[in-house]
């Protein structure tokens, strides 16, 4: 990641006013800034919260673009441009680099506590580092895609942002389900959330939350599903609703996971690089029994978050299952980086490694595994395997 110095203050240079009143009007005077979005930085000092970094700059993408304020660097052209910028900086000495000729960027940062999402983003003078516009966001992670993007958007433009429908205690009550959720404490975030919608029926972001909620609560898949379409109904164009209720398949029988396909597809047409939705296609596809295409999905799945350890996870499982042992080993070993404290992950290493270097090294992830204090199932799992190394 580039890091541009950055001093706060108050717009004073030329060239800082002219990007203003072009941004302002755009198109009246001259051409548009060339904008450069430079992903996010991850405060949390959670790795297996890195992935949510490439979220942002996907979901950005096309909200600053129909701002029309600016023109953006394409996207895959950025990252190349990102990793020869970094080299050229580490020889440098550490000097400023521009990015693309850009004439602004986009800097920020992120955290994610326990499930909420505080988003800062600031729009800066590329020549002279200094601080334009600022936005703020703070949400659950499934708002990313959708609440997320237009608000800070409209901020780094000047434009009125999207109103708010929650009163100021009503956000606090919305934080504390999300915290009930991330916490495993599923009837808490399910009873916050119906306070909260006997006010605010129509509030999208906490449909989608009580959703999510009902999705994690044994035998409550059918309310799940209820929120999820009434979001839908609300916003037609609702990636996180539609994420919902394909999720909400998968949970069900072989016949229920083939009826996700189609609501992930809407999602992939919209966004095709949508890495959860990628993720989710691999699982349904080989629920349906076509692993060749669900190993296709997975590895663009891996491409669009390459820090997100389900996706890797699910690949190391597809290719175990067409016996290519050293990429499943290799993609079990990279969920297990992304996300050193799930368990899962590393039983599936374990089992990879039993099967595809003799053993050598099972019995160590399996007693790392059970060092992440699994839940009993997957805990009386483990004791199984190990005690074949006793």
């Amino acid at each position: 990641m580039v890091r541009t110095r950055v001093r706060y203050g108050h717009v004073t240079s030329l060239g800082t006013l002219i990007a203003i009143l072009l941004s302002t009007h755009a198109g009246a005077f001259a051409e548009r800034p060339l904008c450069a979005p430079i992903p996010f930085e991850n405060l949390s000092g959670r790795p297996e919260s890195a992935y949510v970094a490439n979220v942002i700059h996907q979901s950005l993408y096309p909200s600053l673009a129909r701002t029309q304020n600016w023109r953006l660097v394409e996207r895959a052209r950025l990252e190349e441009l990102l990793t020869e910028s970094d080299l050229k900086a580490s020889g440098a000495g550490g000097r400023q680099v521009r990015i693309a000729g850009a004439d602004v960027l986009i800097l920020g940062e992120y955290r994610d506590e326990e499930g909420v999402i505080t988003v800062s983003a600031r729009l800066v003078d590329a020549e002279t580092g200094e601080v334009i516009r600022q936005a703020h966001w703070t949400g659950h992670v499934s708002g990313l895609c959708d609440a997320m993007p237009p608000r800070v958007a409209a901020a780094l433009a000047g434009r009125p942002q999207p109103v708010e429908e929650l009163t100021p205690k009503m956000v606090a009550r919305f934080g504390q389900a999300c915290r009930h959720l991330e916490l495993e404490r599923v009837d808490q975030a399910i009873k916050t959330c119906d306070v909260i919608l006997e006010t605010h029926r129509r509030d999208v972001p906490t449909l989608l939350l009580r959703g999510c909620a009902c999705l994690r609560k044994k035998g409550w898949t059918r309310y799940a599903i209820k929120d999820f379409e009434k979001a839908l109904k609300l916003d037609d164009g609702n990636v996180a609703a539609r994420i919902g209720l394909a999720r909400a398949k998968l949970t069900g029988d072989r016949r229920a996971s083939r009826q996700a396909i189609p609501w992930l597809r809407e999602v992939l047409d919209a966004h095709p690089e949508h890495g959860e939705a990628l993720w989710m296609l691999a699982r349904a596809m080989e629920t349906a029994g076509r692993i060749d295409e669900a190993t296709e999905a997975a590895l663009e799945a891996v491409k669009a978050l390459p820090e997100f350890a389900p996706a890797w996870q699910t690949l190391a499982h597809l290719h175990r299952v067409r016996g290519r042992l050293g990429k499943a080993l290799a993609a079990a070993a990279r969920a297990t980086t992304c996300d050193p404290g799930d368990p899962a992950g590393w039983m599936l290493l374990g089992d990879v490694q039993a099967v595809a270097d003799g053993g050598t090294g099972a019995r160590a992830s399996f007693e790392r595994a059970l060092a992440c204090k699994p839940p009993p199932e997957i805990k009386k799992k483990l004791e199984a395997r190990l005690r074949k190394y006793d």
